[in-house]
């Protein structure tokens, strides 16, 4: 088996060209891909917001007794989450606009903190709301899993006595 030179390279670079053409393709479907790949999910059976995302971590039994009101609540957020996303469009167009106003991005910063405090009222009644679903043990799961997604690990309180 005698193989020579030039046929050796032309191999080797051919192989080359395949493994970068591969994963530049990878790293470019990575960069450009569209968020949603698939199908969408059946109806009910969406993913909770970003915000939500902790509950994941709860037991089944847990989340099955707040799917119901996590449902609901779904429903009534997508209007409040695309108000949300258009005040942010806003500060992005005034961010890039020609002409810079920056009262005009003052004003859309305002507008985007107004709708992000009225999502963030909304969600916290939303885990008040849950909380009261669960009971003792359900809702020390819920903060250690709240606590953890945040980034610090304070120490747990105390085991309380009168419980």
């Amino acid at each position: 088996m005698n193989i020579n030179r030039q046929t050796l390279v032309a191999v080797v670079l051919l192989t080359s060209l395949t493994c970068n053409v591969f994963l530049g393709g990878f790293l470019l479907g990575k960069h450009l891909g569209h968020p949603h790949r698939g199908f969408p999910p059946p109806p009910g059976m969406e993913p909770p917001p970003p915000e939500l995302n902790f509950l994941r971590e709860l037991p089944p039994e847990s989340r099955d007794k707040i799917r119901p009101l996590l449902q609901a609540h779904r429903k009534a957020m997508q209007p409040e989450f695309e108000q949300m996303r258009q005040a942010q469009q806003a500060v992005f167009e005034q961010l890039a606009a020609e002409n810079f106003n920056a009262t005009a991005l003052a004003t859309a910063f305002s507008q985007l903190q107004q709708e992000r405090s009225r999502v963030h009222d909304i969600m916290s009644q939303l885990m008040v709301n849950a909380a009261s679903q669960l009971d003792k043990n359900e809702r020390l799961a819920l903060a250690k899993s709240m606590r953890s997604r945040r980034g610090h690990h304070p120490p747990p309180p105390p085991p309380d006595q009168n419980d």
